[in-house]
């Protein structure tokens, strides 16, 4: 049984991040979008690489 509580504990931390993971690309993913149109090139640039980062982390 203790190997079992282990495994149990160890799937809900990999669901903890994943559900970190999914907010911040959600969060990016949708700040870059409602900032296309503004002239602030670094700034989407950056929110581009993080989204990209964080598709590479997840496959």
């Amino acid at each position: 049984m203790p190997k079992l509580d282990k495994v149990k504990e160890r799937l809900a931390m990999l669901k903890l991040w994943l559900g970190v993971v999914i907010g911040v690309f959600t969060a990016a993913a949708g700040w870059t979008l409602n900032k296309l149109d503004i002239d602030e090139n670094i700034l989407i640039s950056l929110a581009g690489c993080v989204c990209v980062v964080l598709i590479v982390m997840f496959l």
